[in-house]
């Protein structure tokens, strides 16, 4: 088992049993990744449409996450065994930036022929590092910008504490 709670709970990802999953469970995974971000942008929608926009701005967020990871998972599952044994799964789950930039990536290429791999190697460095420039800013607003949204910070200056 990958998580050590039931679905629909936060849990502890065991990243042991990530890199041994077979291919079929890490593609299932990488499946219900990606609903799950749709989930997210359709209740993004509604909050919004209410006139909740820190929340709703908090949720597409997530969504570009949830993007990240149902490809990091998409990647993980075409890999051959020996390869995932050493991917590093942690910065790939655990890092919300990393997960953040993927989304942003797969969004900047999306799925087709060719494979996004492909579109990176036949672009101009500039356009490549243009796109991952903006990934980075982009992860870094949203990332900051979500907490926000999420979070209610008490106290005087930034030294209060998070609560939600």
């Amino acid at each position: 088992m990958i998580c050590h709670e039931a679905a629909g709970y936060v849990g502890t990802v065991d990243l042991a049993a990530v890199k041994e999953a077979p291919a079929r469970v890490l593609a299932r995974g990488s499946v219900a990744a990606a609903r799950n971000a749709c989930g997210l942008v359709e209740d993004a929608d509604l909050l919004s449409g209410a006139g909740r926009l820190a929340r709703a701005h908090s949720l597409a967020g997530l969504a570009v996450e949830g993007v990240g990871k149902a490809g990091s998972l998409a990647t993980l599952a075409a890999m051959p065994e020996k390869v995932r044994a050493r991917a590093p799964v942690g910065r790939m789950f655990e890092w919300h930036q990393m997960k953040l930039v993927a989304g942003q990536l797969i969004a900047a290429n999306p799925f087709g022929a060719p494979a996004v791999g492909a579109r990176f190697v036949t672009m101009p460095l500039s356009e490549v590092a243009a796109i991952l420039d903006n990934a980075q800013t982009f992860a870094e607003d949203i990332d900051r910008l979500k907490q926000r949204g999420l979070w209610v910070w008490t106290g005087q200056g930034t030294s209060g504490s998070r609560q939600r």
